[in-house]
């Protein structure tokens, strides 16, 4: 994707800009930035209230001072999720706390639910492939409206380099992943078991002190964590 295309759409908002913006839309989550409750506001702004041809994704934070974010988008905007998503990563190198996988799929939702007040009906890339010649019903919608999210263990999966994946082998120190599904959070560890043993003998407190919800072991070559960028993706390392 054009970067010089990103850039056009992404604007800084400032401690003006964001209390006018509260001025004009009394959002209870943004109130609640500005009020120091919570630490980050995600919202949707449509242009015309008529309809959402055209909108604003915005981030506000109250970290050290007000500010924020706001991504230009259009419904019918080519590569509009690849740009969404780019918006999201530049968000995560400026606020290093946010994951930008996390953030997408926290603006995707909003974006559903918008859509689907505007008359719209929504599906999801997953609810497409379990469908076998998909035929929805539409009456009283304007049309279909596909919103991809992200499953967190299969886009994990594709940022390992194929080469560097190893076999299952005992004795030979790698990196393993642990998932917790509550929350979306990944422990990273070193190990020279084999997945199978390291799962089993899983003993020390987790990410949130409990066994996670659900998870699987990737292994790598340890020599390999610069190369995969684990922090990008892990909100625990």
């Amino acid at each position: 994707m054009n970067t010089n295309e990103l850039n056009k759409r992404i604007r800084k908002i400032d401690l003006e800009q964001v209390l006018k913006i509260f001025e004009s839309n009394k959002k209870p989550e943004l109130n609640n930035v500005i009020e120091k409750i919570r630490k980050e506001s995600y919202s949707i702004l449509a242009h015309d209230e008529k309809n959402i041809e055209s909108y604003d994704l915005l981030l506000i934070v109250n970290y050290n001072e007000l500010t924020g974010y706001a991504l230009n988008s259009e419904r019918k905007l080519k590569n509009r999720d690849i740009i969404t998503y780019q918006f999201c990563r530049f968000l995560s190198e400026e606020f290093k706390n946010l994951n930008e996988i996390i953030l997408f799929n926290t603006f995707q939702n909003l974006l559903k639910s918008t859509y689907e007040m505007f008359g719209f009906f929504c599906v999801n890339q997953y609810e497409l492939k379990e469908l076998n010649n998909p035929i929805f019903i539409l009456k009283g919608k304007k049309a279909v409206e596909k919103v991809l999210t992200i499953e967190p263990i299969s886009f994990f999966k594709l940022i390992f380099n194929k080469k560097s994946i190893i076999e299952n082998e005992k004795g030979i120190e790698k990196i393993y992943l642990i998932y917790d599904l509550n929350d979306n959070l990944f422990k990273v560890g070193f190990t020279k078991k084999t997945i199978e043993e390291r799962i089993k003998s899983i003993s020390e407190p987790t990410i949130k002190g409990k066994k996670p919800d659900g998870y699987f072991g990737v292994m790598v070559p340890a020599v390999s964590v610069k190369q995969c960028h684990f922090k990008r993706y892990c909100n625990y390392i």
